[in-house]
């Protein structure tokens, strides 16, 4: 991937942005040549609100009102017994008019569980690289776009 220098800029971003537990965090980071890209870290927590209540409009509702160029999301399920088979990641892309690009870190209830990034832009190509470690599998996926690259992981 080329862009090295934003892409860690970029993952600075998305890590300290990505601390705030299960809340929604807009973050305005501008690149070298001094353009904004709004990025959004969003634990969805499979589209389950607070309320235990799974409701794919409300988090696309968050992922809009925010309106970042994209986002890092955590915590989605693909075709699992949890979700009625729903690919919670497509659901948001579909409510939200942008681009998925997921990775699934974990096989879980005949599906997968993992991460995503959502954005405004179609992406040129993305990685997802296996993280190490002896407990919950986890994954890191890199989505390029024409501009910058962008990282996601939980």
């Amino acid at each position: 991937m080329r862009n090295k220098p934003v892409l860690i800029y970029l993952l600075i971003a998305l890590i300290s942005g990505g601390l705030t537990g299960c809340k929604a965090s807009g973050n305005r980071v501008s690149k070298p040549d001094s353009r904004e890209i709004k990025i959004l870290s969003y634990n969805v927590r499979n589209a389950r609100g607070m309320d235990e209540v799974t409701d794919y409009d409300r988090v696309a509702r968050v992922i809009k009102r925010i309106d970042a160029d994209c986002v890092a999301i955590q915590e989605l399920d693909s075709a699992t017994v949890r979700s009625n088979g729903v690919v919670v990641l497509e659901e948001l892309a579909r409510r939200t008019g942008m681009y998925a690009s997921y990775s699934k870190s974990i096989d879980y209830q005949g599906g997968g569980y993992g991460v995503g990034v959502l954005t405004k832009e179609k992406p040129i190509r993305k990685e997802i690289v296996s993280l190490p470690g002896s407990e919950e599998k986890r994954s890191l996926l890199l989505v390029e776009l024409p501009e910058y690259v962008i990282g996601s992981t939980h």
